[in-house]
């Protein structure tokens, strides 16, 4: 990897952003997401998200090592090729681009916008008009209108009426595509593809001292599937009705958790009495060493240093 930098322009707070290789062009946008601007990256036809990625995560089973003084052991150590001066990054955390699926803050612009259930068709402008208000911008770029539209064909029931295009929210579209987002995160744990967050799912159900059932792994693995994606991209009203639509039975997962915590806090409960038996009995034990006698000392006199002088015949 080559970089370009001036040694004058680092500092504490800089950041390292890795781009694509085959990008070259980029445009940066501010749109609003789920109560806050998110900034949205155009590069071509392609949209991304910015993500700021570090040596660990807060799904990782044991956290990152740091000095006492609470900075990161791992850093960046840059050397220039031209014989300038390099660097030194202290955090490892470096900036990156997450391809970003328009159709999450759609779905979200949509829900807010829709009455009810049976709403009628709108044109594709009045929709896109509903869409970019949400986002905040009257005028999109190019590149996420087409990602809108696009969007809105997998959502929507659609009508063509005299060569125009009409559109009209569909709940059960939304919750078909949903279900797919669903389905491809569970697939790419259940593969074993992202090793950290399925170490941390297993984590969740007792660790590798009580290996759960498969059948109850892959129950978890779902749940959480649902909540990552509904929590990172959509809201609880979503979230609540996929799971009215939700065909699987959480049930026996419950049971295993719920059982799980019993045990764990009768092991707890068992090993605060061991310790504090153990404490009274070294309690007790002191108080008995305090209430015996002690033996005094003899004491021993050297000789030319006492009242035994003349029993050794000392002058």
């Amino acid at each position: 990897m080559t970089l370009a930098f001036s040694p004058m322009t680092i500092e504490a707070e800089s950041k390292i952003f890795v781009l694509p290789a085959d990008k070259t062009e980029y445009e940066f946008f501010n749109l609003n997401f789920r109560g806050a601007r998110k900034t949205i990256v155009v590069s071509g036809a392609d949209l991304f998200e910015i993500r700021e990625v570090g040596p660990s995560s807060s799904f990782d089973a044991r956290p990152e090592v740091k000095f006492p003084s609470g900075e990161p052991v791992k850093s960046f150590i840059f050397e220039s090729s031209d014989g300038s001066p390099g660097f030194v990054k202290q955090s490892a955390n470096v900036l990156t681009l997450s391809k970003f699926d328009i159709i999450f803050p759609t779905i979200l612009s949509l829900e807010a916008h829709s009455t009810n259930k049976s709403e009628r068709f709108k044109t594709e402008e009045d929709l896109l008009d509903d869409v970019s208000a949400s986002l905040g911008g009257e005028s999109l770029h190019i590149a996420i209108q087409t990602s809108i539209v696009q969007a809105l064909a997998k959502i929507c029931e659609t009508l063509d009426e005299n060569g125009e295009k009409y559109y009209r929210v569909s709940q059960a579209k939304i919750m078909a595509v949903l279900d797919q987002k669903v389905k491809a995160l569970l697939t790419l744990l259940l593969t074993g593809k992202a090793p950290a967050l399925g170490a941390f799912i297993e984590e969740s159900l007792g660790g590798v001292e009580a290996i759960a059932p498969r059948d109850i792994v892959e129950l978890q693995t779902l749940r959480f599937s649902i909540d990552y994606v509904f929590d990172s991209y959509l809201s609880q009203d979503l979230k609540n009705m996929y799971y009215e639509t939700c065909t699987v039975n959480f049930d026996q997962l419950d049971k295993f958790i719920s059982e799980r915590n019993l045990r764990e806090k009768a092991r707890v409960a068992v090993e605060e009495n061991r310790a504090a038996i153990t404490g009274n009995k070294r309690t007790a034990n002191k108080a008995s060493d305090k209430s015996k006698p002690s033996k005094k000392k003899a004491v021993k006199v050297a000789v030319g240093k006492g009242a035994l002088d003349s029993f050794f015949g000392k002058k």
